[in-house]
C-alpha cells in the first residue's frame, strides 16, 4: 500500500511524499508486515531529501536536552517530521550518524524504524 500525503508534503516544502506499507505472504501464517530482507521494509517513507549530518545533529541536540530521558520515535517524528518521508537508506544513514556520537543510543524496531533515542551523560 502506498499513501501519498500531499498536504503533509506541502507543509514540509516537499513536492511529493508519502509512506509505504509492504506485506509478505508467509505460508501457514498469512500476510505479515515485510521485514526488508527481500525487498521493502514493512514501513518506509519517500519524498524527503536531507543532509544526513545536519538532521542527525539536530536530533542529537534535541535528545540531549531531555536530561537522560529516552525520546520516543513518535516524539522524533513530531519534532522532525521529514524523518517520516526518508528513503530506507537515508534513514539508515541518519541512524548510523547518530550512533557515531559516543553519548547517543538508538533503539530500532524490527523494521528498522526509530523506537527511541537516549543520551548518556
Amino acid at each position: 500500500m502506498v499513501r501519498f500525503q500531499t498536504e503533509a508534503a506541502a507543509g514540509l516544502g516537499l513536492d511529493v511524499a508519502g509512506r509505504i506499507e509492504s506485506w509478505s505472504w508467509m505460508p501457514g501464517t498469512g500476510w505479515r508486515p515485510a521485514r526488508g530482507e527481500l525487498g521493502l521494509p514493512g514501513t518506509t517513507g519517500f519524498g524527503a531529501r536531507i543532509q544526513v549530518g545536519a538532521l542527525a545533529k539536530h536530533i542529537a541536540d534535541h535528545v540531549r536536552t531531555k536530561s537522560g530521558v529516552a525520546v520516543s520515535g513518535e516524539e522524533i517524528s513530531t519534532q522532525f517530521p521529514n524523518i517520516d518521508y526518508l528513503l530506507p537508506q537515508d534513514l539508515k544513514a541518519v541512524v548510523n550518524r547518530l550512533t557515531s556520537y559516543p553519548d547517543i543510543e538508538v533503539q530500532l524496531s524490527p523494521d528498522s524504524l526509530i523506537r527511541q533515542i537516549g543520551a548518556t551523560s
